[in-house]
């Protein structure tokens, strides 16, 4: 994907997620797993840039100190 030259409109699902997980995965070092992908949707929905979504994600992740996997068990 080329950032310069990609309308979010553009974007499959798939191409939105593989691009939020590219991100996170430079920003965290890990992919948004299953209770994250609601609010990915959402993100998409809306039309928030991956970049933007993935950055959301991981603010949350460095908030609150744990990842949501840790949370859910």
């Amino acid at each position: 994907m080329n950032r310069l030259n990609t309308d979010i409109r553009d974007l499959t699902w798939d191409e939105y997620l593989n691009a939020v997980d590219d991100e996170l995965l430079l920003e965290t070092g890990d992919v948004a797993n299953e209770h994250e992908l609601a609010d990915v949707s959402a993100a998409y929905d809306t039309g928030l840039t991956p970049l933007c979504c993935a950055h959301a994600i991981a603010a949350w992740r460095r908030r609150n100190g744990t990842p949501i996997t840790d949370l859910a068990a």
